[in-house]
């Protein structure tokens, strides 16, 4: 568990986009002195936020990890990918001839 957040914090901390949303996003709400105060607040909400959201996202990862591990499950789910990809492909195939 503690490598899977090690490796889950990392991964959130060497983002690029997520350091050029907050780059973005925090100046603007930011007016006047003293900034430091409200970019912690700011900085607060936006980890409060991220942690409501991912800990029920982990919660149905893990759920949903135990199902797909199933070999029924991945049979059914790979014949359903593999048809869907199929059909794309049609479909570009005969849309390219119109």
């Amino acid at each position: 568990m503690a490598a899977a957040f090690t490796e889950g914090l990392l991964t959130n901390m060497l983002n690029p986009k997520a350091a050029l949303f907050l780059i973005a996003l925090v100046p603007r709400f930011v007016a006047g002195e003293p900034a430091l105060g409200d970019a912690l607040a700011l900085s607060l909400i936006a980890v409060a936020g991220a942690v409501l959201w991912f800990l029920p996202v982990a919660d149905v990862g893990g759920a949903l990890r135990r199902l797909l591990a199933r070999t029924a499950v991945l049979k059914a789910v790979g014949g359903l990918t593999g048809t869907a990809l199929i059909a794309l492909g049609v479909n570009l195939a005969v849309a390219g001839r119109s």
